[in-house]
């Protein structure tokens, strides 16, 4: 027996940035193998601070960094399908990111520890992604789900 009534769909918030934040690191892990949206593409290396590939010609990348990016998106999208694993993307991403940001104020940008690579862009950029990623986590945790007809 079919039904034609409309069926409730419920959709929630932390799934939906989830989604998007995944979506956004997919873009960016692809961009990095793009000439031209990445500057001296022909001196990225796999990894390492000799990389000179620059993404939008201000941030460092190598191989090594756009297949980090290629992975936190995958990883992001399967994340995403539950509300818990939603939340925990967004948050242990965050906490990663900060981590991150805290290993690159320390390393010199110079030396073999910078195997990403990073430079100040990238510090301020995992800053940022860090404190937003955690915050909405834990802000979009308890969001109520938003319920429509399909």
């Amino acid at each position: 027996m079919v039904s034609n009534s409309p069926k409730a769909v419920s959709t929630h918030p932390a799934r939906l940035t989830a989604t998007v934040v995944a979506a956004v690191f997919l873009l960016v892990g692809i961009l990095g193998f793009i000439p031209g949206v990445t500057t001296d593409y022909d001196g990225m290396t796999f990894d390492g601070h000799e990389s000179t590939a620059m993404l939008l010609g201000v941030f460092h990348v190598s191989i090594l960094h756009n297949i980090v990016h290629l992975l936190f998106g995958i990883v992001g999208f399967a994340m995403a399908r539950t509300v818990p694993g939603a939340t925990t993307f967004l948050i242990g991403g965050g906490v990663i990111y900060l981590a991150l940001w805290v290993y690159g104020l320390f390393i010199e940008q110079d030396s073999a520890a910078n195997f990403v690579p990073l430079n100040a862009a990238d510090n301020w950029l995992h800053l940022v992604l860090g404190v937003g990623m955690v915050g909405l986590g834990v802000v979009l945790r308890r969001a109520p789900a938003a319920r429509r007809t399909a």
